[in-house]
């Protein structure tokens, strides 16, 4: 019988925390209650935290000031050794204990390229492939890591002048230029893993991952229904919506607050020389 596998569970290694100008470093993984990290398509950078529980006053000894990096070695549930490369942005959910000897924290983790990205703006223009102009800025801005870009090749060729955006920004609002033959829904994907970073279509992506596992039992089908907009047209008038939030329906007891509840409007009407009052209450 095969043992089964703690799924998402770790060991870690080392962490070793280095002070922004690396003169300090030190390994609490001994500190370390919990870790937990995610990466996925709809999160662009990798981004976790960390739960230290101190009775030795590490973090106004070391000090921790939220701008330090901490490398991770750890060995996952499928037993293989890894090591992940972090910045510590925050420390928050301070907690001391009721004699004050120890306190408990949480370091919140963030990729080393996000961070660079948060402070640089591009202001430049761009030509040609979309896949190459997104090569360039990828090449010139993420740089904190070793990471490669795996990324699905793009048809359509364009000019763009970035105003003021930050690498990761510009990538996405490139990306929602991108076209696809290939792939014609051309709804790409720019995101981190562990191992790099992907620029690619969803479907690409199940494709690449269908053909990593040869023993993938087909289950689904993707199809694509032609549109009513021509090949050309669509390349010229590609745009997605960005963001949309709707943060609350209805609010009655905030609408009176603010007076909406209790309005009084006249109706004039000039051809007949009269006017209507309508109190809404």
């Amino acid at each position: 019988m095969a043992d089964a596998l703690d799924v998402g569970g770790f060991e870690i290694k080392s962490a070793i925390i280095r002070s922004h100008d690396k003169e300090k470093e030190n390994d609490i993984g001994a500190l370390i209650a919990s870790f937990d990290f995610k990466e996925g398509m709809f999160n662009q950078s990798m981004a976790g935290s960390i739960m230290i529980s101190d009775s030795i006053g590490f973090v106004d000894s070391f000090p921790v000031r939220g701008e330090e990096t901490i490398e991770i070695l750890y060995r996952d549930f499928f037993d293989e050794e890894m090591t992940t490369t972090f910045r510590v942005f925050a420390v928050e959910q301070v907690d001391v204990d009721y004699q004050g000897k120890n306190q408990s924290y949480v370091l919140k983790l963030c990729s080393p390229d996000f961070i660079k990205s948060e402070h640089v703006e591009i202001k430049k223009s761009y030509r040609g492939l979309i896949t190459d102009q997104i090569q360039e800025i990828f090449d010139e801005y993420f740089t904190e890591t070793e990471k490669e870009l795996d990324k699905e090749e793009c048809e359509n060729e364009r000019v763009f002048v970035i105003p003021s955006m930050t690498p990761y920004r510009a990538i996405n609002f490139l990306s929602r230029k991108a076209f696809s033959n290939e792939n014609p829904s051309s709804n790409f994907y720019f995101f981190e893993t562990r191992d790099k970073y992907v620029f690619k279509t969803h479907e690409q992506l199940y494709k690449d991952g269908h053909e990593q596992d040869a023993d993938v039992v087909e289950k689904k089908t993707f199809t694509y229904q032609e549109g009513n907009v021509s090949f050309d047209d669509r390349i010229l008038h590609m745009q997605n919506l960005i963001s949309f939030n709707l943060q609350s329906r209805n609010n009655t007891l905030k609408s009176i607050k603010q007076g909406a509840m209790l309005s009084e409007t006249v109706q004039i009407d000039l051809g007949l020389k009269t006017y209507e009052p309508s109190l809404y209450k």
